[in-house]
């Protein structure tokens, strides 16, 4: 499942890490995420392991440690992988994107402000 994920008021699509065997996302430095506070990030996010990042979700928004950096990065995506089983996903609607939040411009809510 695919679901919106804001950091800084920048569009990511947020899946879970097993998902990632599906992609060709390998990881470039770091480990994968193991925590339900943890994530890897593309390369071209501008983060690098060690990094405390704030992401907005439809669960709220909640500081998250990367753990590690992906070779790759999709020109067509962008996107962050989360911990197995406590990503922040929304229960319903499985499969889908998730449309409550907004799709562009500034996301206040990511710096911890409500939305």
């Amino acid at each position: 499942m695919t679901f919106a994920a804001y950091v800084a008021g920048r569009r990511f699509d947020g899946h879970g890490w097993e998902s990632a065997a599906l992609t060709p996302f390998t990881l470039r430095s770091g480990r994968e995420p193991r925590a339900a506070d943890e994530m890897v990030v593309e390369a071209a996010s501008g983060f690098s392991a060690g990094a405390r990042v704030p992401v907005l979700t439809a669960a709220g928004t909640k500081i998250y440690l990367v753990t590690g950096v992906t070779s790759q990065n999709l020109p067509s995506q962008d996107t962050l992988f989360f911990a197995r089983g406590p990503a922040p996903r929304r229960p319903a609607g499985a499969g889908q994107r998730d449309r409550r939040l907004p799709q562009g411009g500034r996301v206040r809510g990511a710096e911890g402000r409500g939305r």
